[in-house]
């Protein structure tokens, strides 16, 4: 499955596989706040992806606040 990836509401990025998804993960370049869409227009926050993002990545990133 592939996905766009949007964060703080700006353009979101080309589709992406999810195997690059879970490398981020890895380098913690994907948390919470992170946005997901299959078609580029409805959206979901990274915490509503409960099966993609492991619980240590259910949170707002620590150093980024609003």
């Amino acid at each position: 499955m592939e996905y766009y990836i949007r964060q703080h509401k700006k353009r979101g990025s080309g589709r992406h596989d999810v195997s690059n998804f879970r490398q981020w993960i890895r380098e913690e370049k994907v948390w919470a706040e992170v946005e997901f869409s299959v078609d580029g227009h409805e959206w979901l926050w990274g915490i509503e992806m409960l099966g993609f993002l492991p619980p240590e990545r259910r949170r707002r990133h620590p150093k980024r606040r609003r």
